[in-house]
This record gives C-alpha cells, sequence and structure tokens, in this order.
C-alpha cells in the first residue's frame, strides 16, 4: 500500500469557503482539490523554488554567504 504523507493546514474562514464550494461544485475532495492546487503551483513555479533551494543550501554550506546576504 502506497501512504502518502499528510499535513494539516489552518484555512481563512474564506478559503474554506471557497474550498468547500468548489469541492461540491466538481464533485471531488476537498483534500484532492488542494493537492491539484500545490501540484499546479509547484509545475508552474519549479524553477524559481529551485533556484530558492540552491541558494539556501549554498547559504547552509557557506556561513560567509550568509553574513553578506544579512548585511543587504
Amino acid at each position: 500500500m502506497n501512504k502518502k504523507d499528510r499535513i494539516s493546514i489552518r484555512l481563512t474562514p474564506y478559503q474554506n469557503q471557497v474550498l468547500t464550494e468548489l469541492s461540491t461544485s466538481l464533485n471531488t475532495s476537498i483534500s484532492m482539490l488542494v493537492r491539484t492546487i500545490v501540484g499546479d503551483f509547484i509545475t508552474r513555479n519549479e524553477e524559481v523554488l529551485e533556484r530558492l533551494v540552491m541558494k539556501n543550501n549554498q547559504i547552509v554550506e557557506d556561513p560567509s554567504l550568509k553574513n553578506k546576504e544579512e548585511d543587504i
């Protein structure tokens, strides 16, 4: 069996209302909607997210880079 990771998120009342209405209109679960939205965001922003991760990894590996960025 393929066990998926679970996370909990807090939604504003408006976000919950919109997701509930979409869920009802599309006859699908809120969980599926959220997974689709997150997946789309990651796909559309893959290059930017990769640059952020790489930049963060460089800062962790080289503390002198972190100090330079804090000065900016």
